[in-house]
């Protein structure tokens, strides 16, 4: 009971890798406090990554659901994950998530949020980086802008810790997308040095050039320095 695993400043952070099973797995048994069960297990901003089972596993069982209210107990009393949701980058130099945590019992509480190359193969976790926290004083829905511009088709998780120090298991992935919903790209396949125009919706307009802006349209991904438009952008392409 009462246990800090990690921390969110530079260098408290474990690196939890390469194990068989779970990175990190919390439950127990018998006669004592709690029936014996793990509890105010805080896991904080630590590196988990390529473990074999979940990154956090509550009672060592697989992913444990959601329940409403969050009223069920076990190993740190069940606590309940955050959903995520539009994980996208659109022009800004980072990444944006919106986030469920009205299902939560136990505010104020703190969310972690966490980058990874590829989803966990359960679609939970893990969490290679932690890209942002958030404490949150009330239930509710909101928009956490992270600390880095995530590479697009990489997974955003979190955990949600609650104020006596219960850490949830990751949530199930959100993959980053670009927010620019593309219609088409002419020419198309296009070629280095090439001026292309990218033609969709939701393409706010742009007065001077912004570097490294990122499109994509179906496996095809674009990196160039954008013009301007409304409904259209010009992109010259590297090269």
């Amino acid at each position: 009971h009462d246990v800090l695993i990690g921390g969110d400043a530079p260098g408290e952070a474990n690196t939890i890798a390469g194990n068989l099973a779970a990175g990190i797995a919390l439950y127990g048994g018998g006669d004592g406090e709690e029936g014996g069960l793990p509890q105010r297990i805080t896991i904080a901003g630590n590196a988990i990554v390529n473990n074999g089972g979940l990154g956090i596993d509550l009672d060592d069982d697989g992913v444990t659901p959601n329940d409403p209210g969050d009223t069920d107990l076990g190993t740190n009393n069940g606590m309940n994950f955050p959903v995520l949701s539009n994980a996208a980058n659109g022009l800004a130099a980072t990444t944006q998530v919106d986030f469920d945590a009205t299902n939560l019992l136990g505010n104020p509480y703190t969310l972690r949020f966490f980058a990874s190359t590829t989803c966990d193969p359960s679609g939970h976790g893990e969490g290679e980086r932690l890209v942002g926290v958030l404490s949150l004083f009330a239930n509710g829905t909101g928009t956490m802008v992270l600390s880095e511009l995530v590479p697009l088709g990489q997974a955003i998780t979190a955990t949600a810790t609650d104020l006596y120090g219960d850490t949830s298991e990751f949530s199930a992935c959100a993959t980053v997308s670009s927010s620019l919903a593309v219609t088409a790209v002419v020419p198309a396949p296009p070629s280095a040095s090439q001026m292309v125009t990218i033609q969709g919706t939701g393409l706010p307009p742009v007065v001077d050039p912004k570097p490294k802006a990122l499109f994509s349209q179906g496996a095809t991904t674009l990196e160039g320095f954008v013009f301007f438009g409304t409904t259209q952008w010009w992109v010259r392409l590297p090269g």
